[in-house]
C-alpha cells in the first residue's frame, strides 16, 4: 500500500517540476521538453541496463514498470535531475562570467547529486524501495552507486548546457542532446566498473 502511494506522489512531483520549469523558462515548451525527455531517457536506459547487465539490485513490489524499472523511478529521474541542475546553477551563478563556468556547473551538479544520494539511498533501502545484492560499506550501499551518481549528474548538467548553448535547429539540438546522453551513459558505466569490482 505504502509503495503505491510513493508511485503516485513521484508522478505528481514530476508534474510539479515540469510546470515549474515551464514558467521558469517563460513558457518555452521546447526547452522544457528537451530537459525532461532527456532526463527520462537517460535515467530509464541507465537503470534498465544496470539491472539487466549486473543484477546488482532490483525494485520489488511496485505496480507499474518499464521493463525492470518502476515507473516512479523513471519519472523520479526527472525530479532528481531538475533539482541537481537548478541547485548547481544557483550555487554557481556568481561565477557565470568565469571562462570555465561550463565545467563549474557540471562539477557542481556532480557534487549536488552525490550529496543528495548520500542521504536518499540509505533511507530508500530502509523502506525497501530497492534492494542491493551485495551492498557496500556505507549503509549497505555499494561504492559504485556513488561514483555513478557523480558522473551521471555532472554529465547531464554538462550536456544539457552544451545543447542549449549551440546555435542549432531544435531538431538538431534534440538529436545532439540524446547522442551526448548516450556518451554520458557509457562514461558512467566505465567509471563505475572499477568500483563494481571493489564492491563484489
Amino acid at each position: 500500500m505504502f509503495k503505491h502511494i510513493i508511485e503516485y506522489t513521484s508522478l505528481i512531483a514530476s508534474l510539479v517540476v515540469i510546470v515549474h520549469y515551464y514558467f521558469y523558462t517563460d513558457r518555452q515548451l521546447k526547452t522544457v521538453f528537451l530537459f525532461f525527455s532527456g532526463a527520462l531517457f537517460l535515467g530509464t536506459i541507465s537503470e534498465a541496463a544496470a539491472i539487466i547487465s549486473t543484477g546488482s539490485y532490483h525494485y520489488p513490489g511496485f505496480r507499474w514498470y518499464i521493463g525492470p524499472v518502476p515507473l516512479f523511478i523513471a519519472f523520479g529521474w526527472c525530479s532528481s535531475f531538475y533539482m541537481i541542475y537548478h541547485i548547481s546553477r544557483q550555487l554557481t551563478f556568481h561565477l557565470q562570467d568565469h571562462k570555465h563556468f561550463f565545467w563549474i556547473v557540471a562539477a557542481g551538479g556532480g557534487f549536488v547529486g552525490l550529496f543528495m544520494d548520500l542521504f536518499f539511498d540509505p533511507v530508500a533501502i530502509s523502506m525497501n524501495w530497492w534492494e542491493w545484492k551485495n551492498g557496500g560499506p556505507y549503509f549497505n550501499v555499494p561504492t559504485a552507486n556513488f561514483s555513478g551518481w557523480f558522473v551521471f549528474a555532472a554529465g547531464f548538467c554538462a550536456t544539457y548546457n552544451l545543447a542549449l548553448s549551440k546555435d542549432w535547429s531544435y531538431g538538431k539540438k534534440v538529436i545532439g542532446f540524446y547522442g551526448m546522453l548516450v556518451g554520458v551513459f557509457i562514461v558512467t558505466a566505465l567509471c563505475s566498473f572499477p568500483f563494481l569490482m571493489l564492491d563484489s
